[in-house]
């Protein structure tokens, strides 16, 4: 048990509490307050909650026949490998995104405390992380039916490349939002261009996953979107404290 709880708080909890530091040091000049970064983390709960519940109608809506070997990792007994591919790549990038973005704009878009781009990013991964947490739980969970180097391997992996992910991809679309907030007209295009990105990055992210040494990849392409993202939250414009009426 004791070795459990070791993996969990290693691969879980720290790089949590990590991404958490990082980006609220980096915007430590306005910092955000705490009690709604906390609802935004449990947003991104929610919004993995309801992603699974969405899964969970199309999949065996769409593809009857291979649902249940997909979900207990059966994939060689898929009808074809591209099935695999198709699932990972069309529904799991728009449809985790979306759910993001949805909560994300819905709490934070009018808050007096969003008053700088960089606040976007902040809360897009404040949300990121939520999300990223309970679907790291559920896949802990499952790996403790392996052997423990395959525990710590995939744990390890989930903890750091998929953590990213959810980082990356959340904070693009916090940027998109903050952006959209801070421009005059308040262009919609300016955000749906990063839930677009954002959506890419996921999905090749899990595409790469399917071909010989992918996972290596994915891992950049996650760095990638991190990296990004502690470069433009340190951007003058990002960091500039608007006090005008907050748009309706």
């Amino acid at each position: 048990m004791l070795f459990y709880w070791s993996v969990f708080i290693v691969t879980i909890v720290m790089p949590t509490i990590f991404w958490f530091w990082l980006f609220r040091y980096l915007d430590r000049d306005d910092p955000e307050p705490p009690k709604v970064l906390r609802k935004l983390f449990y947003s991104g709960i929610v919004a993995a909650i309801l992603s699974s519940l969405v899964y969970s109608y199309l999949y065996p809506s769409l593809f009857p026949n291979d649902y249940a070997n997909f979900i207990s990792g059966n994939v060689n007994l898929l009808s074809t490998n591209l099935l695999l591919l198709a699932l990972m790549v069309a529904l799991a990038g728009p449809i985790e995104e979306t759910m993001k973005f949805i909560l994300l704009k819905n709490y934070s878009f009018h808050l007096p405390s969003f008053n700088q781009i960089s606040d976007g990013i902040v809360y897009g991964i404040s949300v990121g992380l939520g999300f990223a947490v309970i679907e790291n739980i559920t896949y802990f969970i499952s790996f403790t039916q392996l052997n423990s180097f395959d525990l710590v391997n995939l744990s390890i992996y989930r903890g750091v490349s998929s953590m990213m992910l959810h980082v990356g991809a959340a904070g693009l679309i916090g940027y998109g939002l903050g952006k959209m907030k801070f421009t005059p007209g308040q262009p919609k295009k300016i955000m749906v261009k990063y839930l677009i990105i954002a959506m890419a990055i996921h999905a090749l992210f899990n595409a790469v996953l399917v071909i010989p040494g992918g996972s290596l990849v994915s891992m950049m392409l996650a760095i990638s979107s991190c990296l990004y993202l502690i470069y433009v939250i340190q951007k003058p414009e990002s960091r500039l404290i608007w006090k005008q009426k907050d748009p309706s």
